[in-house]
């Protein structure tokens, strides 16, 4: 393949990560160390300190309010779009969104490329684009024509889903071409078991609105013969004998990933309570959480990301209704026939090949 010049766009954080040689996890730079042995990669980043003129700014803060007041979908062009960031993205002939998000925020330079008719191979990796509901019936209307924008500006949709991916192909059968379906991979020589002497407790790890947080307490106070781990940003305002409340999100690394991988690996069990939704909530979690060797109990929601054979193979145990008394006898159940529910090293190695940053990168750089 010949070397392309590749440009990738982050979210906060991440570029100050790659300067540093800060990293301890890579799998949300999505390829971009696989990559770069291979291409002439450049990046570009969001920041909270936009340095744009002050008319500028109040333009792409215009632009930013018109998408989030007539649509459910976020953007923070002020923070993404400048002179120099331009002028990487015209100068590429791939540019990589790791995010719908940024996508959507850099939308009118990336419409104004295309209109002047410059090829540039847009690919944005999506996850919960599909899963903006709205209430309003006004906002429904916005949000299918914003799409459609949305749709015409990119070429390729990398969903890291699987559910929301189905969701796709039914929702645009005739752009079924720009479609593509890449399972979300971790880091796996990095997410490895620790061996503890010995597993215990449950944890959860998550900071997303799709997270059934109110469920997570009322756990707790039913099961208080179990020791429950919280790592998350949320304000719980409740505390507990058998509960640990630990802050921790990952842009501000309030706990590292050294951390973290510590926590799964001597939990027993890592619970995903999440709400119906498509949006693939929770896969991050539950993928390092099985590459440290500790299983899952998640929600069955319609935005699942995997699919039937990466459950069987991997032992995700599902929970139908996010009750009380369907969480807790599930939980209960695990604790007392672990070994039945424990992943093998076999199953160990067949994960930690089919989901390593290698695989997600070959198969990000099939759609150039």
């Amino acid at each position: 393949m010949n070397n392309k010049k590749i440009l990738y766009v982050f979210g906060p954080g991440r570029l100050e990560k790659i300067r540093n040689e800060n990293i301890q996890a890579k799998e949300f730079f999505y390829g971009y160390f696989d990559l770069n042995n291979k291409h002439n990669l450049n990046a570009i980043g969001a920041t909270k300190n936009p340095t744009n003129r002050n008319g500028v700014r109040q333009l792409l803060h215009f632009y930013d309010r018109v998408i989030v007041k007539l649509t459910n979908f976020p953007s923070y062009s002020t923070e993404i779009i400048s002179l120099k960031h331009i002028k990487n993205y015209s100068k590429s002939e791939i540019a990589i969104f790791t995010s719908d998000a940024l996508f959507i925020s850099f939308l009118p330079i990336v419409l104004f490329y295309k209109l002047i008719g410059k090829k540039i191979n847009n690919i944005v990796i999506t996850m919960g684009l599909l899963g903006k509901p709205s209430t309003s019936k006004f906002k429904n209307i916005t949000n299918k024509f914003f799409l459609k924008i949305v749709n015409f500006s990119s070429n390729k949709f990398v969903f890291l889903g699987k559910g929301e991916y189905e969701l796709a192909k039914k929702m645009y059968e005739k752009n079924n071409s720009k479609i593509s379906y890449i399972p979300f991979s971790v880091d796996t020589e990095f997410w490895s078991e620790n061996t503890p002497s010995e597993k215990g407790g449950v944890l959860f790890v998550g900071n997303d609105g799709k997270r059934d947080y109110q469920l997570l307490v009322k756990l707790v106070e039913e099961m208080k013969d179990v020791n429950f781990t919280f790592i998350s940003d949320f304000k719980f305002n409740y505390s507990a004998k058998n509960l640990i409340i630990i802050q921790g999100n990952w842009q501000d690394q309030l706990l590292s990933d050294e951390d973290l991988r510590n926590f799964y690996t001597n939990a027993k069990l890592t619970i995903l309570p999440i709400k119906e939704t498509f949006q693939p909530s929770g896969q991050s979690v539950g993928l390092q959480s099985i590459s440290c060797k500790t299983p899952i109990l998640v929600s069955k929601t319609k935005g699942f990301w995997g699919d039937e054979n990466f459950v069987k193979k991997y032992k995700v145990n599902f929970v139908e209704n996010n009750t009380v008394n369907e969480w807790s006898n599930a939980i209960a159940i695990i604790n007392n026939f672990y070994n039945k529910y424990e992943l093998s090293k076999e199953d160990m190695v067949n994960f930690h090949k089919e989901y390593s940053l290698e695989n997600f990168a070959q198969k990000l750089e099939r759609l150039f």
